[in-house]
């Protein structure tokens, strides 16, 4: 069965300058926003990002976990 899960940071869980590296700009968004797709398995994947807070809105039947959050981080600092 799908789960719909938000996955959050925001300058309360994160410092400023860490969730500034969160933010995508718009020539990487579709093509990591895929790839995410692809490799955590998500059915479906939302992104909302504001100048205080990056927001992953996903439908999965994959567990979303304190570990697989830290893999999608790096993957998105990585780029």
């Amino acid at each position: 069965m799908s789960q719909f899960k938000v996955i959050s940071f925001n300058h309360q869980n994160l410092p400023l300058e860490k969730l500034a590296l969160l933010h995508l700009n718009e020539e990487v968004q579709s093509t990591f926003l895929g790839a995410l797709k692809i490799n955590f398995g998500f059915e479906e994947l939302m992104l909302l990002s504001t100048c205080n807070r990056v927001e992953f809105f996903v439908c999965t039947e994959e567990e979303v976990n304190a570990t697989s959050i830290k893999n999608y981080c790096c993957l998105l600092i990585r780029i």
